[in-house]
């Protein structure tokens, strides 16, 4: 599934000693920075995005509890990214 594997890695991350802060830059933010063009929320940008019920700053379990998802700039259902297939 499209993003299973980063969110595996911020567990492992915090597991072997980052805090979840740390594993949520280096899935997200530092991603952002090193590709300038890609990662950013801005009109006329097309997104891929979660917004989240819970803060993933303070538990990277936060990550699994998606609220509103888009793919594309266009919301999906949460429900059905565990059951899409890869693009």
């Amino acid at each position: 599934m499209p993003g299973s594997g980063l969110h595996e890695e911020m567990r492992l991350l915090t597991m072997i000693g980052l805090t979840p802060r740390e594993a949520l830059a280096s899935a997200t933010g530092n991603y952002a920075r090193l590709f300038r063009d890609r990662g950013l929320i801005a009109p006329g940008r097309r997104a891929d995005l979660l917004l989240l019920r819970a803060d993933p700053r303070h538990d990277v379990a936060a990550i699994d509890h998606i609220a509103i998802a888009m793919v594309r700039g266009r919301p999906i259902d949460p429900a059905k990214i565990a059951s899409s297939p890869a693009p």
